[in-house]
């Protein structure tokens, strides 16, 4: 699956990580699918290889409107 690059919109949500967090797991909690952790890396640029956020990053969360217009947008373009 190929996630793009999620624009910043007002109703992106900011979040400061506490303790340690995966990102499939804050995927589950704010999309309902714990498959789209890499809309989250993407959108934080995010290395590759481990899906451990430590405690004190913060995190930008696409909207979730926002991520199911692109995905909606790039399936008719396809």
């Amino acid at each position: 699956t190929i996630f793009p690059s999620m624009p910043t919109t007002a109703q992106d949500v900011y979040i400061q990580i506490t303790t340690t967090e995966r990102l499939d797991t804050l995927a589950y909690q704010f999309y309902d699918d714990s498959t789209a952790w890499p809309v989250i890396a993407a959108a934080n640029g995010l290395a590759k290889g481990s899906l451990l956020v430590k405690p004190g990053t913060t995190l930008r969360i696409p909207s979730k409107r926002n991520f199911n217009d692109v995905i909606e947008q790039l399936n008719i373009k396809r």
